[in-house]
């Protein structure tokens, strides 16, 4: 499910400019101190990486939904990659664990620079949910550069949202409803609607777009009643909302939030102790349970992804998508459906 490869270039490090000092731009939630990068073919780009969209989700906020973050004195050193969300690190065995609960930031690169002349322009967004069966993945430069992207003008919007048990755990009801990883992704987006006119961004021309699991999201955020208005188009590449692995029943959610919390010694007979028990297990010993839990299902099964949520307050997606599809109930905006390269090579390979 995870790319290697797509055509923002996972995984490629970006080139940066010799410049003496970084862009600087004045948001409602304060100051940020960019950097300039340089495009495949040499064009000065402004680079924002690590602006909070939310508050940290740790302690009493983790497995609750994204809150507005805090604002900031001084200037945010917004020039270095951000943590990534905990997550099994396929590419090092010596470190098999990486991420941080404090990782709900997202990456701005545009055309735009303070010394140029173009503060009429108003560039289209893009904005790019990464892929990794709800499990793995990061929006930062050295994992989904803008270097080929930004050789047009547009605006590039990365994000992170939180993954796996940290990010889906659900259990069927309105103590533990899940999908918080989606209203991530609808917390950002709201902060790109408010804040993107500052970069050269046009708040009216915002496309979606992400691959695999990134793609279901994109999918399911032309359903969802959260991220209504938010958006113009979608781009959904290898993986809709009515595929496979997009989403869990309210009964399957809850017996996997069950048999996981067991695995902590959590099966105390409320959804809220549940939650109340996990919030004292450290992240890193979460997403390591989480492997091993996986591994004893079936493979074509992800056990922590998008669910179909109790009438509870926020509600993310009340319905499963293909009623929601059938019924006509979804948002009006054009679509572009494909699949990238080598779709399923992971799964093939064994």
């Amino acid at each position: 499910m995870f790319k290697f490869k797509t055509f923002l270039a996972i995984f490629y490090i970006v080139s940066l400019c010799d410049c003496d000092s970084g862009p600087l731009v004045s948001l409602r939630q304060g100051k940020l101190l960019g950097r300039y990068f340089k495009t495949r073919k040499g064009r000065i780009i402004s680079g924002f990486s690590g602006i909070p969209y939310a508050k940290p989700p740790v302690g009493e906020l983790r497995f609750r939904p994204p809150i507005v973050p805090e604002n900031w004195n001084g200037t945010l050193n917004a020039t270095q990659p951000h943590n990534v969300c905990p997550q099994i690190n396929f590419y090092d065995t010596e470190n098999p664990i990486i991420g941080n609960e404090d990782c709900l930031y997202l990456n701005v690169y545009t055309p735009w620079i303070p010394e140029g002349k173009c503060s009429n322009l108003s560039f289209p967004i893009l904005f790019y949910i990464h892929g990794g069966s709800f499990s793995i993945g990061s929006g930062r430069y050295d994992w989904l550069g803008p270097e080929y992207l930004l050789d047009q003008d547009l605006v590039l919007v990365t994000i992170n949202y939180r993954l796996g048990v940290l990010g889906f755990l659900s259990a069927g009801d309105c103590i533990l409803p899940g999908n918080n990883g989606l209203k991530d992704q609808v917390m950002a987006l709201k902060w790109v609607k408010e804040n993107i006119a500052t970069f050269g961004g046009d708040p009216q021309k915002v496309t979606i777009c992400g691959s695999s699991s990134g793609s279901i999201s994109v999918h399911l955020l032309t359903l969802s009643p959260m991220s209504k208005g938010l958006m113009r188009s979608a781009i959904i590449q290898s993986g809709t909302a009515i595929s496979g692995i997009s989403i869990m029943s309210r009964n399957e959610s809850m017996k996997f939030a069950y048999q996981f919390g067991q695995r902590f010694n959590c099966t105390i007979g409320t959804s809220e102790k549940l939650r109340k028990c996990l919030l004292d297990i450290d992240p890193y010993d979460i997403v390591r349970e989480q492997l091993t839990f996986a591994v004893e299902w079936d493979s074509s099964i992800v056990p922590f992804t998008p669910t179909i949520e109790e009438n509870c307050t926020k509600v993310f997606l009340d319905r499963h998508p293909s009623e929601l599809v059938q019924s006509n109930d979804i948002v009006d905006i054009p679509v572009i459906i494909g699949m990238v390269p080598y779709e399923g090579m992971i799964i093939s390979a064994g």
